[in-house]
């Protein structure tokens, strides 16, 4: 048996293979998530079975590279692309949880001997929004950075900057980057958490470091730094919109809601015009230590 065990926010994933199907061919961004402990979530994988799902009901079409399906108790997620045909080129079937499955992949995509990583984008941003939304947390659009202990969580949809503020936070030796694209939060010893996930955005910024949330600040382009405190309902809204909501799991979706609405009520937000150079950086702190 074939074993490669990883945690992402204090949840511990096994990928399990059968020798039979060859090794992992596992990537740099989640080999700094290895850990020995023992799983929360076990997945079973598969080279060259990948069954028809006929007689599954199509939830989610995000029109191109993956698809959401429910047949009784289970979910199946199918990655698609035009280079395999009609038929998904990989599926993960789960069970209601999201805490056990098996992950199988075509004998086009993959060879039965030596197969890649079998956890990438998008099936693993899929699972991990289904798995938090079944009381976990929430995954959202963010930098997160460790700066003198406090949790400074930046964020912000595609193009907003988060990228751009990693590194220039990560010029820093003293500053911890845990991720320059997506943060997972979660509610722990009576504190916001926010933790580092391997899926990193064009920083390449990825790390194992967690934090309790000090602030949250929403992201803007302007002139010249600036910065505003956020009233509740407001920072609720714009976090929400950068989050990874279970469109189609209303249980899901309640709970994120609820989730969102209890961090901001606990953790100040602001809205942070930023400049891309480093004067954001001295910027941030003065504000912080005001």
């Amino acid at each position: 048996m074939e074993e490669f065990k990883f945690k992402i926010a204090n949840i511990v994933f096994a990928l399990r293979s059968e020798k039979s199907q060859g090794n992992f061919s596992i990537t740099a961004n989640y080999r700094k998530f290895s850990t020995r402990e023992e799983p929360d979530i076990i997945l079973n994988t598969h080279c060259g079975r990948v069954q028809k799902l006929d007689d599954w009901e199509l939830i989610f079409d995000t029109g191109d590279v993956w698809r959401l399906y429910r047949r009784e108790s289970k979910w199946c997620i199918g990655r698609y692309s035009p280079t395999f045909g009609p038929d998904p080129y990989q599926m993960a079937v789960m069970e209601d949880d999201f805490q056990s499955g098996d992950i199988y992949n075509s004998n086009d995509y993959l060879s039965s001997k030596i197969h890649h990583f079998p956890f990438q984008h998008p099936l693993s941003l899929v699972l991990a929004i289904n798995l938090l939304a079944r009381g976990r947390g929430v995954l959202l659009h963010a930098c997160a950075v460790i700066d003198g202990g406090e949790g400074l969580l930046f964020a912000g949809t595609s193009g907003a900057g988060k990228s751009t503020l990693a590194k220039i936070w990560g010029t820093d030796p003293e500053v911890e980057v845990l991720t320059d694209d997506r943060v997972i939060v979660r509610e722990n010893r009576g504190q916001y958490w926010m933790y580092g996930t391997p899926w990193h955005g064009d920083a390449f910024a990825s790390s194992p470091g967690e934090a309790p949330v000090s602030r949250i600040y929403i992201l803007k382009h302007t002139p010249e730094n600036s910065i505003q405190t956020m009233k509740a309902l407001k920072a609720n809204t714009d976090l929400f919109v950068r989050s990874f909501p279970s469109f189609w799991y209303p249980r899901g979706m309640a709970y994120s809601l609820d989730f969102i609405d209890r961090l901001v009520q606990e953790v100040p937000c602001y809205e942070l015009g930023f400049v891309p150079d480093s004067s954001v950086v001295d910027f941030v702190r003065c504000q912080t230590s005001n």
